[in-house]
């Protein structure tokens, strides 16, 4: 009998072991708001989720909206160099739950703008927070790289900023040079050997006799 109700006990433990699992799964810490396929259309069709850094001086003058910028690089990159009056919020801490609050606190009159080394380390936020349902959040292009090493001014703005060129991920031609046995390659082919046919010579009988 005693064997029997401690049966009964496991089982009901690990009944309640896998209800308290399923309820975990089942309400995660920050839910989503749109999909991953609903936050990535918004993306492509969006023209206003992106901020061009001669735009910036226009964007501070206008009274309607407070411009803040977050750098989302590392304590170290921040304290060398960043944007006047940006907070530092490194990748690592954007969900944390204060950090959260002050995005979710944006209104149509409060603008976040996010910035990184470049516009790439930017983009996964940017969508994580659009997913959570984050709104009045846009992309600095070209990043805190750009944003440092250029004048901004429209009238000396180049017709192709760099951040408009799309640079391949992976330098195919370095790849194959470096490779061993690729890059410096010569293959010498030679045909089969020619061989001439002799022709043998019939021996003549010699005729004799009487």
């Amino acid at each position: 009998m005693k064997k029997s109700n401690n049966l009964i006990i496991g089982a009901i433990a690990f009944v309640v072991i896998i209800l308290i699992a399923l309820i975990s799964i089942s309400q995660p810490e920050h839910p989503y708001e749109l999909s991953q396929e609903e936050a990535l259309e918004m993306a492509l069709t969006s023209n206003e989720m992106e901020v061009i850094p001669e735009e910036l001086r226009f964007l501070k003058e206008d009274n309607s909206v407070t411009l803040h910028f977050v750098d989302l690089r590392s304590p170290g990159e921040f304290q060398k160099g960043h944007i006047e009056g940006a907070v530092n919020i490194p990748l690592s801490s954007i969900l944390e739950e204060e950090n959260l609050e002050f995005f979710r606190s944006l209104d149509s009159a409060n603008t976040a703008i996010l910035y990184g080394t470049d516009q790439l380390q930017v983009s996964g936020p940017w969508m994580i927070l659009k997913q959570l349902g984050v709104n009045n959040i846009k992309m600095l292009k070209g990043g805190y790289n750009y944003y440092s090493t250029h004048s901004l001014d429209v009238s000396d703005m180049p017709e192709t900023p760099t951040y408009m060129i799309e640079a391949p991920q992976y330098d195919y031609a370095q790849i194959v040079e470096e490779t061993p046995g690729i890059g410096d390659v010569t293959v010498e082919t030679e045909g089969p050997e020619q061989v001439i046919p002799v022709r043998k010579k019939k021996t003549q009988r010699v005729a004799g006799g009487c």
